[in-house]
């Protein structure tokens, strides 16, 4: 289960955020804080960057509020999938996923937001600062590396599937524990996760992202269940040849945190 303190940290942000009180949001992170988002590909550093991005999108959306409702991992790697609200009944489509990385004292270090504008656009609000909030795409190679993972581990093709990984691939299960690098790991985890675990399918249900941070939601089925069982993020990061070289797995086998969806 996640640490009582950090699922204290992340409801106090999101509160604080939704209805704008800059101070109570920024005592939550750390002074140096690296903050990116999906729709900008501009990183900002310290409390100043993050309460100057809040500020720009809260002039133009004065009612925006975040609720987060699913939280996979434990720390210090956190996934949090989050409804946005731009008005009293408008929903963002499928919302997004917000990933926090805790330092040792429990303040977030970094934080990347992870959203999808077209449902929003299509819906009828309209972005004033296109230039810093246009929506942004996946690459079409990134997409195809993201679909051959899927298609080789539901195919339980070991040899394809290590194709896909940068030699210094960089690896953290919230579940194992394991933090480690190279392709030993990820190979050890592909078998354990097929044979000990028994799950025989990872089906992406939404993908958000870009190639330094790519979040994907995710379901997957176990051979000893009738249906989809267990969800969970799985955080993909990757190199100048289009190979992965950073896979975060954060997922509650059975203890999901947070309150429904409404």
């Amino acid at each position: 289960m996640l640490d009582s303190h950090l699922q204290a940290t992340i409801d106090t942000y999101f509160r604080a955020v939704s209805c704008g009180d800059e101070e109570t949001f920024a005592a939550c992170l750390a002074p140096e804080v690296l903050f990116s988002g999906s729709l900008s590909a501009v990183q900002g550093r310290g409390h100043d960057a993050l309460r100057g991005a809040y500020r720009t999108l809260r002039s133009h959306y004065p009612d925006l509020r975040q609720e987060p409702y699913q939280t996979f991992g434990v720390g210090p790697e956190v996934a949090v999938l989050v409804d946005l609200y731009f008005d009293e009944n408008s929903r963002a489509g499928h919302g997004g996923i917000w990933l926090f990385h805790f330092d040792s004292k429990g303040r977030v270090e970094r934080l990347t937001e992870l959203w999808d504008a077209q449902p929003m656009l299509l819906q009828g609000h309209r972005f004033q600062a296109a230039a810093d909030l246009a929506p942004a795409q996946v690459e079409a190679q990134i997409l195809a590396v993201l679909k051959a993972y899927f298609q080789t581990f539901n195919a339980g093709d070991e040899e394809a599937h290590m194709a896909l990984f940068s030699p210094e691939v960089a690896y953290y299960g919230s579940v194992s524990r394991i933090a480690s690098a190279g392709t030993a790991t990820v190979r050890g985890i592909f078998r354990s996760a097929r044979d000990t675990v028994g799950i025989r399918r990872l089906i992406p249900l939404q993908v958000l992202g870009r190639r330094d941070q790519l979040a994907v939601l995710l379901t997957m089925d176990k051979e000893d269940a009738a249906g989809s069982t267990d969800q969970g993020v799985w955080v993909f990061r990757f190199d100048d040849r289009d190979r992965i070289d950073g896979l975060s797995v954060l997922w509650n086998p059975g203890a999901f945190v947070g309150r429904p969806r409404a």
